[in-house]
């Protein structure tokens, strides 16, 4: 029987497949490790949910890294560990711990998108598929051999926010047809092709800003990703923040002809504003102005007098 410190904190993924792994006989969990409560304290981990009645030792250390801590590990002899949706980098020290190494479910087809939130830039960049990669981990950053992989193709109605939830229903299912491979010791190895690695990160205020220069299915699959209940893309105006919540490209000629520069608004049409973008418009059909109603965000968007958004 395979010993194993499992490693969970955002999403329900981790809950999910930590209650199949207790139901099976070839696997003994001896810790669960997450993050601590105060640093998102509004935060539900459901992983912690699934300890209520199992008596699993479990462990919130303010750095996972820290010495005492891998020595606390160690103790346990451990065979595995497993990761998903941590959000750690873990360093050679706690890597070297158990006897047959580290596995982890990374939300995106490795190499592509190694690092946080791939679904929410997926979407961004408008990509047609996204998936799930198990792996094992190394020193670097989600860049170790690949066990298996799952793709889903991305709709053209996903958010960033939708198309993460299917992608933990993936990851459950990826979970349960290869890692028991993983527990006979019949999984295989695949180096990843490090050339065609792509990064990415947890999204910033300031990465949510709309570029107008892009072409309008460009802003149209930015805006998707970013909308609730994530913080919304958004550009500037007159000093304050307009979030754009959903747009349409124009398809259909706009009369009088709406040329503009990129970021103006050019005209309104039947569900919202006209902006000039790269290489077209794209309307507006949701939006807010913070520190206003709605309503009153509507009227002081179209009574601008200098109706550029940047």
């Amino acid at each position: 029987m395979m010993r194993i410190v499992f490693f969970s904190y955002r999403g329900s993924i981790g809950a999910r497949c930590l209650q199949w792994l207790l139901q099976r006989p070839d696997a003994e969990v001896v810790a669960v490790v997450t993050w601590p409560d105060y640093v998102h304290p509004d935060l539900r981990i459901a992983v912690k949910e699934v300890l209520y009645d199992t008596y699993i030792p479990l462990y919130q250390p303010r750095n996972v890294n820290d010495a005492a801590f891998a020595s606390a590990l160690r103790r346990l002899e451990p065979d595995l560990f497993v990761s998903m949706y941590f959000g750690k980098v873990f360093q050679p020290e706690l890597l070297a711990i158990p006897r047959y190494g580290c596995v982890n479910v990374h939300n995106s087809l490795l190499p592509r998108y190694r690092g946080q939130a791939p679904d929410l830039w997926a979407v961004a960049n408008g990509d047609s598929e996204a998936g799930q990669t198990m792996h094992y981990l190394d020193e670097g950053v989600d860049s170790g051999d690949i066990i298996a992989s799952l793709a889903i193709p991305i709709a053209p109605d996903d958010t960033g926010y939708s198309l993460g939830v299917k992608l933990e229903d993936l990851g459950v299912r990826l979970f349960k047809e290869a890692f028991p491979a993983v527990l006979s010791g019949t999984a295989t190895r695949t180096p990843q092709d490090h050339s065609l690695a792509t990064r990415c990160r947890a999204p910033r205020p300031e990465d949510a800003r709309i570029d107008w220069q892009l072409p309008a299915r460009s802003i149209a699959n930015f805006v998707r990703a970013f909308t609730r209940p994530y913080m919304g893309a958004y550009s500037l105006l007159g000093g304050r923040k307009v979030r754009i919540w959903r747009v349409a490209v124009v398809t259909e000629p706009v009369s009088p002809l709406a040329d503009g520069i990129p970021g103006q608004l050019v005209a309104t049409l039947p569900h919202g504003p006209a902006v000039r973008c790269q290489d077209g418009l794209v309307e507006l059909l949701d939006f807010s102005v913070d520190g206003m109603d709605e309503q009153s965000g509507r009227l002081w968007l179209g009574s601008s007098t200098s109706p550029q958004l940047g």
